[in-house]
């Protein structure tokens, strides 16, 4: 059975709601649905760092390229912005704006990858071009809430190895 996923420790917004999609926790300001809210504030579990590991910058530009392969149409992109926490966390934000492929609506998003010899902490803002503004304060100052991570990162022993395919009866 693989460990529980563990989050960064942060101060969420009061009052928004939250919910899980996949691996990521998702919260949303007090009034709005999951369907239909005009921001989030998207929450990665943590990442153990290991030695053979890019830095945070290079981890936001492998992930905007696989999200630019797979549907996201990148239309502008500024960063990395160099960022340091109250709690002393360092790391990178990238500024993008684009589309999900073929033409869905414009979205104005904002990745935040932070780093210390533990772990790497991930926060991305989404948000609709006009309403990008109207919570940009909370996810900074959520971002700035992160505290490093207090527990043991567990880190594999060996290599992984995918489990053999089952037998046929």
């Amino acid at each position: 059975m693989p460990p529980a996923l563990q989050y960064p420790d942060l101060v969420p917004p009061p009052e928004w709601t939250y919910f899980r999609v996949g691996a990521q926790v998702r919260l949303i300001p007090p009034g709005t649905r999951a369907d239909t809210a005009p921001v989030a504030i998207i929450i990665s579990p943590l990442v153990p760092r290991q030695p053979q590991m890019p830095g945070p910058e290079m981890l936001v530009r492998m992930a905007l390229e696989a999200e630019a392969q797979a549907s996201f149409e990148i239309t502008a992109q500024l960063g990395p912005t160099p960022i340091e926490t109250d709690t002393g966390l360092r790391g990178v934000s990238f500024d993008v704006t684009g589309y999900a492929r073929p033409s869905r609506p414009v979205e104005h998003r904002l990745y935040v990858m932070l780093a210390d010899d533990v772990c790497f902490y991930g926060i991305s803002y989404l948000a609709s071009p006009g309403a990008f503004e109207t919570h940009l304060a909370t996810f900074w100052h959520t971002v700035h809430s992160v505290r490093p991570f207090a527990g043991r990162a567990a880190a594999p022993s060996t290599p992984s190895v995918p489990p053999a395919p089952f037998a046929a009866d």
